[in-house]
């Protein structure tokens, strides 16, 4: 998945497994009730169950992301 600069969207997903992988750049995450994490390249996140993240991004960014279940991404 390709973010480009200035990105700011939802995600959501309802699955056992869900992986997302920052390839290149960095993207910020948040969860509700949370502080915002800077995810940078090589990072990593594993969630499951129902989940809900903000995300957003200053610089072009490429994530990989697998999961067994159903997802939505919003801009």
């Amino acid at each position: 998945m390709k973010l480009p600069t200035g990105f700011i969207g939802q995600l959501s997903a309802q699955a056992q497994e869900l992986k997302i992988v920052v390839i290149k750049g960095e993207v910020s995450l948040t969860t509700e009730g949370q502080k915002d994490v800077a995810l940078a390249a090589a990072s990593f996140i594993n969630a499951s169950g129902t989940v809900q993240y903000q995300l957003s991004a200053n610089e072009q960014t490429l994530l990989y992301m697998r999961t067994n279940g159903q997802y939505q991404f919003n801009q």
